[in-house]
């Protein structure tokens, strides 16, 4: 028995060694994660290894099955496939495999490095007249976008840096409270980090970025990947990391390298990650340099990637203010003999886009930059970076502000703009250039002069933003030209081909203005094409999908089957629209092609339209009148229509107008109609040509407007010149809906909106009634502090509809000194953090009670109502005289309050409000009370008192060095599985305070998708088992920290493979060692049994 033992414990040995050494191998090639919540919202701090060489491989179909076959994540940029986060040992495999196969590839050159275009100077060397956000707000208008909401809410901007900053979390909290911005929702991830390599211009390069971007899109979402160090291809490999990775809004760069510093192959295969990420509709924004006209070389030259065509360049320009009001200059110049200021010139590797078509522009290569804002450090902005504050300037100002203006304009248009430079041209060249920018005249970069209109100092001028914002809508408006016809609406059918019609929408349908119309044609997209149906009625306009079609549509048609449904076809195919109509009878055929989704003016669509039929005769009976549409105005679109030889329409781009009017053969005029919705309807005729005629139905003249309460056709006839002329109006019947308010938690709307089939929409209260169309009927209503209510209703007579409309929820937070309390509402009970006590209540009225052992309770009733936030303060008084101290806790360094800071006197504790203020009551005559906070080195201050005494202290508190090795990092220790079914996992403990659970994730995928969850409560537990682990499957593993306080950690990702050789061995002899064990059990029993 004793080999028995022997070969156990050699068993057991060895698992751990090899277990610990599959550890170390999985960590080295892992990730690391921290998330930590300090003064910041969801601030979180990210390491990932191995994610450093970059490899641009030629694109073929047998490189791709190489690099597919090697197993290796790649991504497709134009002509190239681009691998990042290779190790020196992947980088060498690979390099020999292509070379073998005779495939070309490049790798960015290791001896290039990226210059960070800023330049401080500590505030006490300055002249301390810097601008703070409110400043540049008033100089380049953010007013009206912040007052309208815009303010970046959820867009990210990523920022790519080098380096890192250890004191980053500090310095973007004391910008805030020092310039009155919300906490920075910031997220950093450290590529290859192996701790800080500190180089000050990069500390400072990174604060400014993050500052500056957070104070121009306050709301927004910041990502900022940190590269270890500043090679043009680290730097380009956390670009890559960045869009593939994290795919934000917008991405702010302030670094690059003179164009002929780099090989021009280099700079052509560079590129495609570019305009990769155009494509992925991600918008790059680039520092075009401080160094002027010569880029710090000894030739006129431009800086990339500043240069890219697919990159927003952005120079820089002087601001200065004087009695409230701001002028520019451009920034730059010559000293020492050498240019400075705004980086600016033409590429001479890049032709010029087709888009960059100012007036005046006359080179046939790139010109950059493309727009400008402040820069000059001597008229420069306030920056907090390691601890001091500085005035700081430089085109890495500029590109930060011109992310968060771009963040800002795809909140405004719902959407990311993507590549702007084609929309930013396209203003310049419309009557919105003088409103969206200002155009910077005086001033040069050394060599080049700024000018009216474009220039190669300071591109189109810098933003007037909430005008810019505002002009971006109007240019992506959809633009195009109609025929619209005269006679009444019945039906339009038409068959069409669509020639490059990539956002095109070509269409036919029933026209009366750009607010009043049924229109139904082809949608062309990227790889797609849909039959839609847009309407337009009461001012609510509803685009539907009838189908998305993998193949070619083209024959449409469109039929007025009355006043309220509309049936379409298309390719065969049917499809009825029920909805009442009231401005059909003022509708005409229309036939018509329209750019959509665009934010430029470069579309060429080429549309035919064949066999165009108005109620089923050809449209050249009928005169009809080309009409050019756009949201900058009629001057400014670029497609026109015309009549073809063969009868066909077709639409095309123009640059100039035509109007190719249709003079058809039919000349009587024809009887127009409008409905008023109500009960009774009321009907008005016309004659189109404003001929004063009497109409008659029934052989009766019409008095109008004509009372009905509809569910008939109704016949109305004139004469005109001895002609008769008839139409039928076919009118729903309509009943009334009587709205009944039914009180929810004692609570039911004074007012509110209903809007009912989706167009008709009123201001009812309860009790009221109004007319609605026989039949289904759907209603949506609306009311403020009130969740919204949609219902639906067969209208066969007049009813009531009882309305139980939900009230908002509302929101009790209640402070208590002390913050140890137990606080309850209505007997439940309050979550804590800081000090602050929430909930959230039905509407209602509660009993507030808040207990501590040693103070008097306290009570109180209150009502709550919907969607209000019920703030209170609560101050516990003790139960008998004890000592009161009470002050102030500041910034030592800038003397601004500090909120939040823990204030213990052992028996109590507190959390400074807002302005810093504290009180916390001690049981004793003389002690020590403790501040502390994340951020600060904590102070430790002695007392000494009377019960009943108050004692002040203000204390000063100085920043600590926040680093990422300072934070705790879960970490899985051990993992090994055996038996080829069950896996041992153990992990480090946390043993601090605030603790939550442990979240175990198994998952199948290495992103950690759909993960299996274990959940530990025990503190102090630190494995499990799990079972199901089989043969032939990847396990990615990860512990996840939850504390109490709403923050977590999150550990590497550990992968867990029989394929692991480590693993398949330690398996094979366990298995070995307990058939061995077995056999001889066996033979023993076997033996002793022989012996009895």
């Amino acid at each position: 028995m004793q080999l028995h033992a022997r070969v156990l414990v050699l068993v057991v040995v060895t698992v751990l060694m090899f277990s610990s050494y599959a550890y170390y191998m999985n960590y080295e090639h892992g990730q690391n994660t921290a998330s930590f919540g300090q003064h910041v919202n969801e601030y979180s701090v990210t390491t990932v290894k191995n994610y450093d060489t970059t490899i641009m491989v030629n694109y073929s179909q047998l490189s791709y099955a190489i690099l597919r076959s090697l197993g290796l994540e790649f991504h497709i940029y134009g002509q190239y496939l681009i691998l990042s986060g290779l190790s020196g040992r992947q980088f060498s495999e690979i390099t020999g495999v292509l070379g073998a196969y005779g495939i070309g590839f490049m790798s960015i050159p290791e001896n290039l490095t990226a210059t960070p275009y800023l330049n401080a100077t500590p505030m006490q060397q300055s002249s301390g007249l810097v601008y703070y956000p409110h400043q540049i707000y008033q100089a380049y208008d953010y007013s009206s976008a912040f007052l309208n909401g815009i303010m970046g809410k959820g867009e990210t901007i990523g920022i790519v840096d080098a380096f890192g900053d250890p004191y980053l979390n500090y310095d973007v909290f004391a910008f805030d409270q020092l310039t009155g911005l919300p906490p920075v929702n910031l997220s950093v991830i450290y590529l290859n980090f192996t701790g800080f390599s500190v180089n000050s211009h990069w500390v400072e390069e990174t604060s400014l970025d993050v500052e500056w971007a957070h104070a121009s899109a306050p709301y927004a979402r910041i990502v900022l990947v940190i590269s270890n160090n500043d090679t043009v291809s680290s730097l380009t490999s956390a670009l890559n990391y960045m869009i593939n990775n994290i795919r934000p809004d917008v991405i702010s760069l302030s670094w690059g390298i003179a164009e002929n510093q780099v090989a021009k192959p280099d700079l052509i295969a560079m590129d495609a990650i570019y305009q990769e990420a155009s494509q992925e509709g991600i918008t790059i924004v680039a520092a075009s340099g401080d160094n002027g006209a010569y880029d710090g070389t000894g030739n006129l030259t431009v800086n990339f990637p500043a240069s890219s065509p697919y990159v927003l360049s952005v120079g820089g320009v002087s601001l200065f203010a004087f009695n409230g009001k701001f002028s520019e200059s451009a920034w730059g110049g010559i000293s020492d003999g050498k240019s400075y200021g705004s980086g600016g010139g033409y590429s001479s590797v890049f032709t010029r886009p087709v888009w960059q078509d100012p007036e005046n522009y006359s080179s046939a290569f790139r010109g950059v930059p493309d727009v400008s804002m402040v820069a000059n450090p001597n008229t420069g902005v306030l920056m907090i970076s390691g601890a001091k504050a500085y005035d700081a300037g430089g085109t890495s100002l500029a590109a930060p502000l011109w992310a968060g203006i771009v963040a800002l304009m795809d909140q405004a248009s719902k959407r990311s703009l993507g590549h702007v430079d084609p929309l930013l041209y396209q203003i310049s060249n419309t009557r919105f250039y003088q409103n969206a920018f200002t155009q910077v005249t005086s001033g040069s970069n050394g060599y080049y002069n700024a000018s009216p209109g474009w220039n190669p100092v300071t591109g189109l001028g810098t933003p007037i933003v909430s005008n810019l914002i505002n002009d971006t809508n109007y240019i992506m408006d959809p633009y195009g030209s109609m025929y619209l016809f005269n006679t009444t609406p019945d039906s339009v059918s038409a068959s069409f081909t669509v020639m490059e019609g990539n956002s095109t929408y070509s269409y036919i349908g029933f026209y009366q203005n750009s607010s009043s119309y049924i229109l139904f044609g082809i949608m062309n997209l990227t790889g797609y094409s849909n039959a839609v149906i847009m309407v337009s009625e009461n001012g609510i306009t509803l685009q539907q999908n009838v189908s998305m079609a993998n193949g070619r549509i083209s024959d449409l048609s469109i039929s007025a089957l009355s006043t309220y449904e509309i049936n379409v076809t298309y390719n065969g195919k049917s499809y009825d629209l029920t909805a009442f109509f009231f401005n059909m009878g003022l509708m005409r055929p229309v036939a018509g092609v329209e750019v959509v989704n665009s934010m430029d003016n470069l579309s060429s669509p080429v549309v035919y339209i064949h066999d165009l039929m108005i109620d089923g005769r050809g449209y050249s009976n009928f005169s009809a009148t080309q009409i050019r549409y756009s949201g900058i105005g009629p001057a400014y679109d670029s497609i026109g229509m015309d009549v073809l030889n063969n009868g066909s329409l077709m639409a095309a781009r123009s640059s100039s107008f035509i109007p190719n009017p249709i003079k058809g053969t039919v000349s009587l005029p024809y009887i127009q109609y409008q409905i008023k919705l109500g009960a009774p309807m009321l009907i008005s005729l016309y004659l189109n040509d404003s001929y004063n005629a009497v109409f008659y139905h029934d052989g009766y003249p019409v008095r109008q407007p004509l009372e009905t309460y509809g569910g008939t056709t109704m016949e109305f006839n004139t004469t005109y010149s001895g002609s008769n002329i008839t139409i039928n109006v076919t009118v729903p019947r309509v009943y009334d809906m009587n709205i009944t308010f039914i009180k929810n938690y004692g609570y039911s709307p004074v007012s509110a909106a209903i809007l009912v089939d989706h167009f008709y929409s009123y201001i009812v209260a309860n009790g009221t009634s109004i007319p609605v169309m026989a039949g289904p009927t759907e209603f949506t209503i609306e009311s403020k502090e009130f969740n919204t209510f949609n219902g639906q209703i067969d209208m066969e007579s007049n009813k009531t509809v009882n309305v139980p409309m939900d009230p908002y929820n509302a929101t009790v937070q209640i402070t208590v000194y002390p913050a140890s309390a137990n606080v309850t509402i209505s007997g439940r009970i309050l979550s804590e953090a800081d000090g602050q006590y929430t909930g959230i209540f039905h509407p209602g009225t509660y009993t507030i009670n808040v207990t501590m052992p040693g103070f008097r309770n306290y009570s109180q009733i209150i009502t709550l109502t919907p969607g209000k936030v019920y703030r209170n303060q609560v101050i516990l008084n003790p139960t008998v005289p004890m000592l009161r101290i009470a002050g102030n806790v500041t910034d030592g360094l800038f003397k601004f309050p500090i909120p939040d800071v823990l204030v213990n006197a052992n028996e109590t504790y507190a959390y400074t409000n807002a302005t810093g203020n504290f009180f916390v009551y001690a049981g004793s005559d003389r002690g020590n009370v403790s501040f502390s906070d994340p951020l600060y080195h904590g102070v430790v201050v002695n007392y000494t008192g009377s019960p009943g005494e108050t004692l002040y202290l203000n204390i000063d508190l100085y920043p600590a060095n926040v680093s990422v090795l300072s934070i705790f990092v879960p970490r899985i220790a051990n993992v090994f599985p055996f038996l080829f079914y069950i896996t041992y996992i153990s992990w480090n403990t946390y043993t601090g305070s605030n603790f939550g659970v442990y979240e175990i994730l198994i998952s199948n995928s290495r992103s950690m998708s759909n993960p299996q969850k274990l959940i530990i409560t025990d503190q102090s537990q630190n494995s499990l088992f799990i079972m199901g682990t089989t043969p032939g499957h990847s396990y990615y593993i990860q512990e996840v920290l939850m504390l109490n306080t709403g923050q977590f950690f999150q550990s590497q990702v550990t992968v867990m493979s029989y394929s692991n050789p480590v693993y398949l061995g330690l398996n094979l002899v366990i298995v070995a060692a307990i058939l061995i064990y077995i056999y001889f059990a066996i033979s023993i029993f076997v033996r002793r049994r022989r012996e009895y």
